[in-house]
Parts: C-alpha cells; structure tokens; sequence
C-alpha cells in the first residue's frame, strides 16, 4: 500500500505539479484551502504519512492550520512540509512545528522526492521509537530508554548532584489475584500519575525521569534535595481514594546522590536494595542505601535464591520447644511449639530471624508456612498412634516398671489432646483455600482441629482487616486453636484484645523482666493474670529462664509455660523421644 500525502495548496497549478511528482511513488490527496485540509487530516490522521502546507491560501491559510494540527495530540504527529516562496516564513514555519520546507517553484523534482522520503522516514522513526520507548499503560518510560536517557541527564548536567529512587507496591501478585487485573491496572496508573506530577513539579524542580520496569516497581531520577515525604503523602492519599484495601501499600528506596562513575542501571539496583532492605522502625515506607545495606542486601539475595531448593532438599528442619503444665503437683508435657531453622549447606544453622523477614516480602512465606504445618501434622500423627500402641502394650505387659494408675489409664484412653502451635505469617490469611487445606491435613494424618494451635501476634489483625478477622473466626469454629502472642508488648489494648477470636493468650517474659526486681516482675506478670481472667482465656508464658518465675507464674494462674530452664527447642526425633518418654511417665 501506498503512503498517503495530502498537498494543500490554493493553487491547481501548484497541486498538479506537485502530484506529477509524487504520483509513482506515493497516493496523492489534495485540498485548495486550510479549512477543507482540516477536515481531511481529521477523517484520515491514522493514514495520512504527510502533509505538504502552503501558507498562503484563501479562508484559514497554512499557519493556522499547523498551530490547529499542533494543539491536537493525533494531529501533531503528523509530519508537515510548508509549501512557500516567502523566505520570511520558513523560520516561522519551523517554529510552529512544520518538519522541512521547500521552496517554489518546484524546479528539482529528485531533492523533492529526498526530502519527502526523509521526511516520512524520519516520522515513522519517531513513531516506532515513542511506541517502545514508553510504556502503554502508565505513559513513563520503558527500563531501557530510561536508563539511556538518565546516563544523557548527567552528561548534560554534571554539576548537578541526581538521586536514583525505587517505588514499588507490596504483595502485588496477590492484589491482583485477589481483585483482577482491572484493579491493578487502575492503580498502577494512580501511582504514575503521581510519580509524574512530583517529577515535573517543584518539588522534583521539574528535571526528574520516571520508569515503570516491571509488575509494581517503578524507577525515578530526579535532582537531590527533592523532599520525597511529598510524593509518600500523595501516594497514600491517592492510593486512599480509589481503594480501601489497608495492605495496598508501598515502599520506597533512595540512593541519594548516585555515583556517577557506576552505570546507570547500577544505581537503580542500589535503590532496590534500600527499598527491599530492613527499615529502621516498624510501618516506615522510606529507606536510604548505605553499604551497610549492600552487604545485608546480597546475604538476603543468596537467601533468596537458595530457599527455593531449601525445601526440596530437606535443608529446612522443624524444631520443637517443649511446654509444661505448671499447674498441679508435678509438670505435663501437654504441648509445644514448632521452630523452624534453615540448615544452610554453607551459612550453618539459621533461626528463623535471619531469614524469615526476607521470605515476607516474597511469594515464599506461604509456601513455608504450610511446609511447617505438613510437617507438624505428619509428626503429631506419628506421635498419636505411636503413643498409643506404647500406652496399649504397656497395659497389656502391665510392665513394673511404669504403675499405671487407674485414671492414667482412663486419661491414655481418651482422645488425643497433645497440641502444637505454629506461627503463621501475615499473609497465609489470604489464601482463601486456607481453612481447607489445614482441615484436610489433619484429617490425613488422624488429628482433630484442635491438636494444631494457630499462632500470631496482633499486629497481625492491628493493620487490617475484616477478611483476616473473618477468616480466624472460621478457623476457631473449625475447633482449630488459636493463640495470640507477643502481648504486654506495648502495642496491646483490652478493647481490641476482647473483641478477638483467641483461646491462648502467650506472653513473652523476655519482654518485660530482664532488670524488674522480683516485686515488680510479680506485679506485672498478676497484671496480665488478671486480663487473661477477664477475657476467659488460658494464659502461657516464653522466655521462662528461671524457677523462680515459675512459681511466680503459678501462683498467678499460668496455666502453661516454656523457656529454657523447662526445655531448648529440639529436632524432630529427640522431641519424639521426648513425648513418648514423658507420656509413659
């Protein structure tokens, strides 16, 4: 197909000529004034390749015809060579917007036919260039033009000192398999807009270049002392306005006054790691890189890049700390509480803080957390049948050794009571098909809801949320258990605490004892006692290091406790050993 030219010119002379020339190569359209040109670019803007514009015409002349085509944003891609014999109007006519001129008469069909092929060439470059180098959705630019055009804004301006800044949405793949593509595509076009204006604004002294590189992480560059608190209010108002998702949030990573001397690409890098780092106090959304960072950032990337394997390959091992009743004259194995620790083949031992906060940030926290309920349900269900054929030829034997009481013996006969808690982390919540999957991992390996307690800290419910309330409450009516840990530290109210679904309320004396007197330490740990009465739940207390918080606990009416002097968290097969000696006893 032909490229399509429309020559305007007053002058059927002037349109004769001009269509001898380019009729071999080119479909030719003509028009006799500005006004009927207009209303032909307008019909046709998507065919038109190129308008060749005389200046001088009857009814609306040439130049208002390009400043009409240069206010419209279809219009003005057009290319446009203004057709004159006045020398005065070529400059003028550059400076509208026309991309060439010639001059008449036309004497030189061949520099004709160069120019126009130039000329069209060069716009249809234009085109192809705008198509790839922005992206469709948000209209920033694409990674790679971005980063070539930031290498040109410190060439072009050395002196000045440019931040390389991250912004990217937390837990977006699960947004938008929570609520559609639609959603996320309103949102990511929300956060460009901002982006944009605080770039272009004062606050970015309007120098600033923003990139969307991919799914939900956005790049920026912009002169340093720009006040990024700005662009963190207008985000979160922004983000407020269209939805009311309370996890919808954002972080953001600053590498203030970037090297230079280090490639682009190599900066932006730097502000991921700020933005993927720890921050400094809990809900904080900005964090600036430092080499401190670095070195933390690339231990959390090899984490990240083994724990794949780490499962498969048994690297992962679920430890267990024991719990006693404390209740009653002699203390009972009654339950535990499931630890994990990551045997790295080359990094050792590591518990569950050096690792655990980098899985939260990725798709890999719920895939461990069930990991850890399988096998807690796999080892509870050894451990009940295993008990029971001990129990069953210990009374069949009637072995000297263990005298079995008559209520021992009523007690063994009972259901299976043994229970262990597993944190879940924050996000394991939304998986809708949660309660179905940790109801039929009891029921594969013989257990009952209520032999797995649920375990995690307020804050858990403190940021959200109606479907997180929800789905607990299904979970306790399922008979699974639930614990609510981390109290009395500091972020606890008896409002809230009453209005949510718990049976265990843990208190973690490490919080508060290290430095008390004994006096004050009894106070406190009455104290909670008394809150544990009012919202008739049972009370369990971590951290125990010494018998006399033991009795101090007991005494106050703890009904269960943990800690060191009670028990170290042990593998698997000595806490099996561990449960069968203390159930034969």
């Amino acid at each position: 197909m032909k490229r399509l030219i429309l020559v305007v010119d007053d002058e059927t002379t002037n349109r004769m000529i001009m269509g001898y020339i380019l009729g071999e190569e080119y479909e030719v359209a003509y028009a006799e004034n500005g006004a009927l040109a207009l209303d032909y670019i307008r019909e046709n803007y998507s065919r038109i390749s190129l308008v060749m514009l005389d200046f001088m015409m009857p009814v609306m002349d040439g130049f208002e015809v390009l400043r009409i085509m240069q206010k419209d944003e279809n219009l003005a891609r057009i290319p446009v060579i203004v057709l004159t014999s006045e020398a005065s109007a070529e400059v003028e006519s550059l400076r509208q917007g026309a991309s060439d001129f010639l001059k008449k008469p036309y004497d030189m069909p061949e520099v004709i036919l160069a120019r126009v092929y130039r000329t069209i060439e060069l716009s249809e470059n234009r085109k192809i260039i705008r198509t790839t180098e922005r992206d469709a959705m948000t209209g920033l630019y694409t990674r790679h033009f971005f980063y070539e055009y930031v290498r040109q804004l410190e060439s072009n301006f050395p002196d000045t000192q440019w931040d390389a800044g991250a912004l990217e949405l937390d837990h977006f793949r699960l947004v938008q398999e929570l609520y559609g593509w639609e959603f996320m595509e309103t949102i990511l076009k929300s956060v460009a807009e901002v982006l944009r204006t605080f770039l272009t604004g004062k606050d970015g002294e309007g120098k600033g270049l923003g990139c969307r590189h991919q799914g939900s992480l956005f790049l920026f560059c912009c002169p340093h002392g720009a006040d990024y608190v700005v662009l963190q209010r207008s985000l979160k108002v922004k983000i407020a306005g269209i939805s009311d998702v309370p996890w919808l949030t954002f972080r953001m990573g600053i590498y203030e006054k970037a090297d230079q001397s280090i490639d682009a690409e190599q900066q932006f890098k730097r502000a991921e790691k700020a933005l993927n780092g720890e921050r400094e106090a809990y809900g904080e959304t900005i964090a600036y890189f430092n080499e401190r960072l670095l070195e933390r950032s690339l231990y959390n990337e090899r984490l990240l890049r083994d724990i794949s394997t780490a499962m498969e390959k048994d690297q992962m091992e679920v430890y267990y700390q024991p719990r006693y009743s404390i209740q009653g004259d002699r203390r009972v194995l009654i339950s535990a509480e499931a630890r994990i620790r990551w045997i790295h083949p080359e990094l050792g031992a590591l518990k569950p803080n050096r690792f655990v906060p980098q899985l939260e940030r990725t798709e890999y926290i719920q895939e461990l957390d069930y990991f850890v309920i399988h096998r807690v349900a796999k080892l509870l269900g050894s451990l009940k049948k295993r008990g029971k054929d001990a129990q069953n030829n210990e009374l069949k034997e009637g072995a000297a050794e263990y005298p079995v009481q008559m209520e021992d013996r009523d007690k063994r006969d009972a259901d299976f009571d043994f229970f262990v808690a597993v944190k879940l982390s924050r996000m394991i919540f939304y998986d809708p098909q949660l309660e179905e999957k940790l109801v039929k991992m009891t029921r594969e390996n013989g257990l009952s809801p209520g032999n797995i307690a649920l375990e995690f800290s307020e804050s858990v419910y403190a940021e959200d949320s109606v479907q997180i309330l929800e789905m607990v409450k299904r979970l306790k009516n399922r008979g699974f258990l639930i614990e609510l840990n981390d109290f009395y530290s500091g972020s606890s109210s008896l409002n809230m605490l009453s209005m949510l679904p718990f049976d265990t309320l843990r208190v973690d004396l490490r919080k508060f004892l290290y430095g008390f007197t004994e006096e004050r330490m009894t106070c406190i740990v009455r104290a909670t006692a008394e809150v544990g009465k009012y919202l008739d739940v049972k009370l369990a207390a971590e951290g125990v290091e010494r018998e006399s918080q033991l009795q101090i606990l007991k005494e106050a009416g703890y009904t269960m406790a943990q800690g060191y002097c009670l028990g170290s968290p042990i593998p698997e097969a000595g806490f099996e050993e561990l449960f069968l000696t203390s159930s034969l006893r």
